[in-house]
């Protein structure tokens, strides 16, 4: 079981920045077949305690979650990692995850609650690219309370980040 969740958190790493790029249909519909074996690591992962592979299999797998409507199964593995001890380094981007697929169901007060988290957790160790998303997600606050100068104010903290960390493209 060690073997079947590192193979599949190896290709879950190797499909995420294939999300992202020309290959991306072929790789959604790649992850989609193997949704089942990547549960299971998922699953064994949380079983056993290893917060890490947790961690870096749902950084990996946000945009498929996302894109392929797996959004409650998404957040539903994020929050239960959350009440876990998640590496420093790795618990902004499963708080990124948990707020990206509470946004796609319209919990706009998770979307806040999770803003807030991941811009504090991600300036404490420095990850600039879940920084930018926490912006993000305070700009998506601001539009949802109609505040469009604090929603523009936001996301150009957001864009200047991610030009800073070359993912200005997402």
């Amino acid at each position: 079981r060690r073997r079947h969740a590192a193979y599949f958190l190896g290709l879950a790493e190797q499909a995420e920045p294939e999300l992202r790029a020309s290959r991306q249909v072929e790789w959604l519909e790649r992850l989609e077949r193997e949704n089942g074996n990547l549960r299971t690591a998922m699953s064994w992962a949380l079983d056993t305690n290893d917060t890490e592979s947790a961690a870096r299999l749902g950084w990996a797998l946000w945009l498929f979650w996302r894109f392929h409507g797996h959004q409650r199964e998404g957040r539903g593995w994020m929050e239960v990692l959350l009440e876990r001890d998640v590496p420093p380094r790795l618990r902004p981007r499963v708080v990124h995850a948990a707020l990206a697929m509470a946004y796609m169901q319209g919990d706009h007060e998770a979307v806040a609650r999770y803003s807030v988290e991941l811009l504090e957790l991600s300036q404490e160790v420095e990850d600039a690219l879940c920084t930018a998303y926490g912006w993000c997600g305070l700009g998506l606050v601001a539009m949802d309370r109609r505040d469009f100068a604090g929603a523009t104010s936001c996301f150009e903290e957001a864009l200047a980040l991610l030009r800073r960390t070359g993912e200005d493209g997402v």
